[in-house]
């Protein structure tokens, strides 16, 4: 298919379509933090306080606040149930990230067109045929003197190409 300004619109309203759903996701995501944040959960003692995310700790109240003992306490992983939810979540969110750039490359590529000609007549062709793979052997043998002699050269050289 000839593409063109004419067929790049619909591609371009389907992407802001798309991207509006996923910054929904965002904002979900957002919301459900905020709403963690906010809740407020009854203190088993009045001097324990909930720190999440950071190791067990005592910290005395400074001399001149008072001389009660305030306890940090400190949960480094999240229960079971929130873990198993939140490892589906990171699951679906790495498969989607991989799916979007694969197809978004393939909406990419479909979409460019490169016109080599001017390479082409300019000799670029016989250099690139003149490109060559290197054998394993060969690697192998400049790694080889590298690792006993010290002689690098070669193997850059390999290493580069």
């Amino acid at each position: 298919m000839n593409r063109s300004a004419a067929t790049l619109a619909p591609v371009l309203r389907d992407l802001d379509g798309l991207e509006e759903k996923l910054l929904g996701a965002v904002a979900a995501v957002r919301q459900t933090k905020e709403v963690l944040r906010s809740l407020k959960f009854p203190a088993e003692n009045n001097n324990k306080k909930i720190a999440p995310q950071t190791e067990p700790v005592l910290k005395s109240a400074k001399p001149e606040e008072s001389h009660e003992e305030t306890q940090t306490l400190s949960v480094t992983s999240p229960p079971a149930e929130e873990a198993a939810a939140l490892s589906r979540l990171h699951q679906s969110a790495v498969s989607l990230t991989k799916s979007l750039h694969t197809e978004l490359g393939e909406i990419l590529r479909w979409n460019f067109y490169f016109d080599l000609s001017e390479l082409l007549q300019g000799g670029v062709g016989s250099v690139l045929s003149s490109f060559q793979a290197v054998s394993s052997e060969t690697v192998c043998a400049a790694l080889s003197r590298f690792l006993s002699e010290g002689n690098k050269d070669d193997l850059e050289i390999l290493l580069k190409v």
